[in-house]
């Protein structure tokens, strides 16, 4: 359908720009409920680059303060 080609062509790959993260951290905070369940849909279109599928992974696995940021390194023996 045209929606779907719509949004496939607004949706680019590769590396996120810093003006993208800063989108995403303003609509993840913006489209967040009481309960933090995150409406991306509605942070897909904020965004306006990346699909709800990329603006949630990225989120969960890059920008959420959720996210482990620590180097577990094995121990020395």
């Amino acid at each position: 359908s045209a929606a779907v080609e719509a949004v496939l062509e607004r949706d680019i790959k590769g590396q996120w720009k810093d003006d993208e993260d800063n989108r995403l951290r303003d609509a993840v905070e913006q489209y967040s409920d009481a309960k933090g369940v995150i409406n991306w849909k509605s942070v897909s279109q904020y965004v306006g680059t990346r699909s709800r599928e990329k603006c949630r992974s990225h989120w969960e696995e890059v920008l959420s303060p959720l996210v482990n940021r620590t180097c577990s390194l094995p121990a020395l023996p």
